[in-house]
């Protein structure tokens, strides 16, 4: 009589877990499957490795807290930050840590970028979208700046900034000035783009140097004595950039211009942005909606009665990109839910990296659905 066992699963996937082939699915070390009895919950390497990736990209990075502890001994008046935004994705950059760095102090901001927006560009509603995102975490920029690379624009927000922080009469001339930015922000343009103009009229070289020994800084020396520090980039950790590998941070980065897919929805429809992240509409009229994205990210209306199997269809066959191997079971996802009056305003909600959709507010309940960790945040429409 043959003997039977409970076979073991990965408690993600589902996977019968194996040890005799480590490329297919449900792959287990032998020296940890033969520790394991039939009640022990347990990942195969494949889903393990893939949370342990996610879960080390949500800690700050060492950068962060290094940023953070020096701008905590700086004094308002004798400091100005310029702080660089892409002007894509902006909503949820400015987190509790950040917001507790540049609290108190005066802040101008410059929006990277630009030109993705072409025809879509409105500037009054981009600068109150900037200044809401500020406003929310109680900062009130000094001024806004919108540039783009080789652009006018660009030359035109430098020689702006000399005139009112560094130059004789400037608002704020004396005191040291601070770029910061996240990773992928544009800083490095812009502050190539200032060096090109710059013109060291000092005693003191450019130099790159450590601040307490472990802050990385480059160091311009101003006229007056003062100085203009690029600190490092600050990590990304709530941004889908930071959960996906390389090859889908390039679908989902735009280029060029941005595309938009658009059409109408209404209860019960729902949006699928390749397997990455949904919308459903649970509720409410009709409404004309524009998500606006990278051109290379696509998306498919479907019923939200069956978002979830074509969702975890497209997993497998990958049929609508992008799709990430990190995400496995609808468990690296989480919801969302927003509901909006008929008040006739056009609203947006953004997840970090991924874009955002604009409609109208008609009554309706909108939920969206993406990776665990991904800020998501409702607003007035940017365009």
């Amino acid at each position: 009589m043959g003997q039977g066992r409970k076979v073991l699963r990965c408690i993600r996937c589902g996977e019968a877990l194996q040890s005799t082939n480590p490329k297919a699915k449900g792959y287990i070390s032998p020296e940890f499957l033969n520790e394991q009895n039939e009640i022990t919950a347990i990942y195969c390497d494949e889903c393990y490795n893939a949370i342990s990736l996610i879960n080390a990209r949500v800690q700050s990075s060492h950068d962060d807290q290094a940023v953070i502890n020096y701008f905590k001994k700086l004094k308002k008046e004798k400091t100005v930050i310029l702080f660089v935004i892409d002007l894509f994705s902006f909503s949820g950059l400015i987190d509790d840590d950040v917001a507790e760095l540049i609290k108190g102090k005066d802040v101008a901001v410059v929006g990277t970028k630009r030109k993705l927006f072409g025809n879509y560009f409105n500037a009054k509603k981009m600068e109150a979208s900037i200044n809401a995102a500020f406003e929310e975490k109680g900062i009130k920029p000094l001024k806004i700046y919108m540039v783009d690379r080789n652009d006018k624009s660009i030359d035109d927000a430098i020689d702006a900034f000399k005139r009112h922080f560094l130059d004789d009469g400037g608002d704020l001339k004396g005191r040291d000035a601070f770029m910061v930015g996240r990773k992928s922000s544009g800083k490095t343009t812009l502050i190539s783009s200032f060096l090109k103009k710059f013109s060291n009229q000092s005693n003191e070289n450019i130099s790159v140097e450590w601040l307490n020994k472990n802050l990385k800084a480059t160091i311009i020396p101003l006229p007056d004595g003062n100085k203009f520090y690029e600190l490092p980039d600050l990590s990304i950790n709530n941004s889908i950039i930071s959960k996906v590998e390389k090859p889908v941070q390039n679908l989902l980065i735009p280029k060029g211009t941005l595309d938009t897919h658009s059409g109408s929805l209404k209860g019960g429809d729902a949006v699928q942005i390749g397997s990455i992240a949904g919308i459903e509409v649970t509720s409410g009229e009709s409404t004309y909606y524009k998500y606006y994205c990278s051109r290379l990210v696509e998306a498919k209306k479907v019923s939200a009665a069956k978002f979830n199997d074509s969702f975890k269809n497209n997993m497998i066959n990958k049929l609508v990109r992008p799709v990430s191997s990190n995400f496995i079971t609808m468990l690296d996802f989480e919801v969302f839910e927003f509901v909006y009056k008929k008040d006739g305003i056009y609203h947006e909600i953004a997840a970090e990296g991924l874009g955002f959709i604009v409609f109208k507010g008609v009554g309706q309940t909108i939920r969206i659905c993406v990776p665990k960790g991904v800020y998501v945040s409702s607003n007035l429409a940017r365009v």
